[in-house]
């Protein structure tokens, strides 16, 4: 389920930009360069002691100290010590019991820059961070403010940057506080060992196909960490925040209810997260008070704002069930509370779409039918962010 409106007031919150390892939080074992293909390591009864055990690569520990360059580690089946070089931070996952694997794959594909169908949405709520990702790669400005943001330190390792909002709805640009590093280990969806490991989360394939991007990996998992409770929260937050912390730019928004008998001349709406605010405070009251839309009138908006190459368009469905693998219209493979992208507007009005789970959906949709089916749009213009200024 992805609940396109979320909690307007919550938001990410930073945490340290520094890669030394904090007293607490979520680990999983990693090797060293030394030992690539090493599948465990060794736990020790004590610092520079023997060996007592082995603990799998990829699997988690908890941290109960750190002491200079060793840390006491648990699980169920153990009680020791490691290198601190064995152990990485990570965000928390969404799911329990997961395994981490660490992908080799490059951070752009063959054309060096971010591509749209390098996104996949995998096994968690965030259509709404994923579909603005994926139509600011999809123009030459937005790969261009993807490379700003994300910055590679070392090898597997990545510098990333968020814009952030303050209490006035203010969005601002602050390198030094709201830089997260992370490294290229990725949580692990479940299979058996007849199919290839992909990842849990974005982009949902093979984790050790050495061709497959990982950019949208690394700004999902910066994006994890940067907020307090790990993968977990990014479920179900407002698409207008998540646009706001990736360009540096409030959206300007279209509203309207498709089930109004009242119709009004539709007009972008500057002051995006003010509207949104006061529509969560309401809830269902404001929204059945919001007029329709006549489709002509959409179209010709939407039509002008797609004229600027670097505008992105991203749209929200109907929520109806709050459960994105129900249709809200199967032959045009429009889902239930679920992020689109509008990639084309053809000359007969129809609209090309693009959505994080499947990619281009394979028919235009009417205007009509997206009048129907959808009751917001958010633009901005990506020449126009924090990042370029």
């Amino acid at each position: 389920m992805d609940d396109k409106k979320g909690i307007i007031n919550q938001q990410p919150t930073k945490v340290s930009g520094s890669h030394a390892p904090p007293q607490t939080g979520y680990y999983i074992v990693v090797g060293d360069a030394e030992h690539p293909e090493a599948k465990e390591v060794p736990v020790y009864d004590r610092r520079q002691g023997e060996p007592a055990t082995k603990a799998s690569i990829g699997q988690a520990v908890k941290v109960s100290q750190i002491q200079e360059a060793w840390c006491q580690v648990q699980r169920p089946e153990f009680n020791g010590w490691m290198p601190v070089a064995h152990v990485a931070f990570q965000p928390q996952p969404a799911q329990t019991k997961i395994t981490w694997s660490k992908s080799n794959g490059p951070l752009y594909g063959k054309n060096g820059a971010p591509d749209p169908d390098d996104v996949r949405q995998g096994n968690l709520g965030d259509c709404y961070f994923l579909a603005p990702l994926a139509a600011i790669a999809n123009t030459l400005d937005g790969k261009k403010l993807i490379m700003a943001m994300l910055r590679p330190k070392a090898p597997g390792l990545f510098q990333v940057t968020f814009c952030n909002i303050n209490s006035k709805n203010k969005v601002y640009l602050n390198q030094e506080e709201d830089s997260v590093i992370v490294d290229s280990w990725f949580p692990l969806a479940s299979s058996d060992n007849s199919k290839p490991a992909t990842f849990l989360y974005c982009p949902a394939k093979p984790i050790h196909d050495t061709s497959i991007p990982i950019w949208p990996a690394v700004l999902e998992k910066a994006y994890a960490q940067w907020d307090p409770d790990g993968y977990k929260g990014l479920d179900n937050q407002a698409c207008s925040r998540a646009i706001a912390h990736l360009t540096g730019l409030e959206p300007r928004s279209l509203h309207w209810n498709p089930t109004s008998t009242k119709q009004a001349k539709i007009t972008w709406n500057n002051r995006t997260f003010a509207f949104e605010e006061q529509e969560d405070e309401m809830k269902d009251k404001m929204k059945a008070e919001l007029p329709n839309v006549d489709p002509a009138d959409l179209l010709l908006v939407l039509r002008e704002a797609s004229k600027n190459a670097d505008a992105i368009l991203v749209a929200g469905s109907l929520i109806k069930s709050k459960n994105d693998t129900n249709f809200l219209d199967e032959a045009y493979e429009i889902k239930d509370s679920h992020q689109y992208v509008i990639l084309q507007i053809n000359e007969d009005g129809s609209l090309l779409l693009w959505e994080p789970k499947a990619g281009q959906l394979k028919k235009p949709l009417p205007i009509e039918k997206f009048a129907q089916l959808f009751d917001d749009v958010l633009t901005v213009n990506c020449s126009q962010s924090l990042f370029f200024k």
